[in-house]
């Protein structure tokens, strides 16, 4: 109903308010990540500002799925999102384990391709104490940013 509000209230004001109350549902409700990624499509295609669709890019970034990486991923393909719309495409990549074959493959469309990382040498400690932490740093280091 909020979304249908914001495609046809006769006001700007009472769109934006509608959208952004779409983008709260969203963001608070337990949903399956399909039905969020849709309603999130939904309201992209109503939002007229960039500052509703960045809106929708902190929706994706705090629900991390394979839908919703896409969905980020499509979003940079607009020019003025392109920056917030990558960093978020690799925060969920991130949380969601980067390393599948179809996150690399969408990390890739935002230019997020695999690097090689190597640690040489990891210490953590103050002063005259330090340990050395090389092997563990080297278990949770992978080839994305």
């Amino acid at each position: 109903m909020l979304l249908g509000l914001a495609t046809t209230a006769s006001d700007a004001k009472y769109e934006i308010r509608a959208l952004r109350g779409t983008f709260r549902l969203v963001r608070q409700f337990t949903l399956p990540d399909e039905q969020r990624a849709e309603m999130c499509r939904a309201a992209l295609r109503a939002a007229k500002r960039d500052a509703e669709k960045q809106l929708v890019l902190e929706v994706l970034e705090r629900y991390p799925s394979v839908e919703t990486l896409k969905l980020a991923v499509e979003l940079a393909k607009t020019p003025s999102l392109k920056k917030e719309a990558s960093a978020t495409s690799l925060a969920i990549a991130q949380k969601i384990g980067g390393n599948a074959v179809d996150v690399q493959k969408l990390l890739v469309q935002v230019g997020q391709g695999p690097v090689k990382v190597e640690i040489l040498k990891a210490e953590y400690g103050a002063g005259t104490k330090f340990v050395d932490v090389t092997e563990t740093i080297r278990k949770h280091v992978r080839d994305s940013r």
